[in-house]
Formats: C-alpha cells, sequence, structure tokens
C-alpha cells in the first residue's frame, strides 16, 4: 500500500509541475509536505504561521549590532516566542562566536548548526533560517523536501511535449504560455514529424 501511495504521489505531482515554472515547483513540493505532516499531527501552528510570516519583534535592544542586524534580531525576539526557540537570544551571545562563523557561511544549508540546535528535527531547523538566513531559506527548504519526499522531488525535469499531446484530445487543448527568449515552434515541427504529421494535414 505505501508503495502505491508513493508511486501514485509523485505521478500526481509531476503531472502538476510540468504546467508550472521552476520557481513554483518547489513551493508545490512544500505544500505537499505540509500537507503531510499535518495530516500526520505533527504540524504545528504556531511555528507553521511564523514560517509563512516572518514575524519581527522590532525595538529591542540589539547586543550584537556588529554582525547581527536589526532586522534579524527582531526575527529572533519574534521566534524565542515559541517554547523551543526560548534560549536562542542568550545563545547567539553566549555563543557568538560558533554563531557568527555559522551565519557567515555562504551555503549554512550545508553546515551542522551551532550546539544542540543541530539536533533539531528538519522543519525545526527550517524557522532558524527565516530568523538567522532568510536569504538561505529556500536552499534549505529544499533540502527539507528532499529529506522528507526524496530528492526527485526537487530535480528539475525537461517538459515532454510529447506525453502532454497523448494527454490532450480535441476536448482537452494544449497551452503553451510564451516568455521572452522562449520559441517553441522548433519542438512541435520536431514532435509532428515524428508522429508523421505535416502543415497541410
Amino acid at each position: 500500500v505505501e508503495v502505491l501511495i508513493e508511486s501514485t504521489c509523485y505521478t500526481v505531482f509531476a503531472y502538476v509541475a510540468q504546467g508550472l515554472f521552476e520557481r513554483h515547483k518547489l513551493i508545490v513540493a512544500t505544500q505537499l509536505c505540509m500537507s503531510i505532516l499535518r495530516q500526520r499531527g505533527e504540524l504545528q501552528y504556531a511555528k507553521f504561521d511564523y514560517l509563512l510570516r516572518g514575524p519581527k519583534v522590532m525595538g529591542v535592544d540589539n547586543p550584537m549590532a556588529d554582525w547581527v542586524s536589526d532586522s534579524v534580531w527582531g526575527s529572533v525576539q519574534a521566534l524565542k516566542e515559541l517554547e523551543e526557540y526560548q534560549s536562542l537570544p542568550d545563545d547567539l551571545i553566549g555563543s557568538s562566536k560558533r554563531w557568527r562563523e555559522w551565519m557567515e557561511l555562504e551555503r549554512p544549508e550545508d553546515e551542522p548548526l551551532p550546539g544542540d540546535w543541530k539536533r533539531m528535527p528538519e522543519f525545526d531547523r527550517l524557522l532558524l533560517f527565516r530568523a538567522l538566513r532568510p536569504d538561505r531559506l529556500t536552499s534549505a527548504m529544499t533540502k527539507f523536501v528532499m529529506a522528507m519526499l526524496g530528492a526527485r522531488y526537487v530535480t528539475s525535469q525537461p517538459y515532454d511535449l510529447e506525453r502532454s499531446f497523448y494527454d490532450s484530445s480535441p476536448a482537452v487543448p494544449i497551452f503553451v504560455f510564451l516568455s521572452p527568449g522562449v520559441d517553441v515552434a522548433g519542438s512541435v515541427e520536431a514532435l509532428g514529424r515524428k508522429l508523421n504529421f505535416t502543415a497541410d494535414a
């Protein structure tokens, strides 16, 4: 049954993904992950809300202004309202050297978090990226999806016009949304030749 569910899940995802822009595929894959967590009863609303909104509590004195921006510090102050993160501000101050090294990494999502924070569940780590390195949240989200669903959910697949053709019918046409620099005429003509269609047919 699990194999059937996994196969069906990916088939539906792949079908939907072929009609999406590349940047939107991760959003759909992440929504799928959240739906699975919610179904398992493992998705906490407060954490999910923080991940979505990224709230800030501004006006709190920032003792590390030389390397932590006021915006990031405001995000940390909002995050500490969640029980698992109450000690985050104090830990940033007490272990500032380790945190600064981690925060200044080019790809922090590929390195373990400082101290005991590295033991946090994958989803909970996303909130740390939301607060501390929002510029790397997309990459961290990609790793989260890979860990939960597998690499094929975040691996780009080339568009298969032939498969779309067989899914189409006189009542189900194919719509192609063009963007600057994209010309599908060559692909359409190549598929026509392969299937023995001509401009006159």
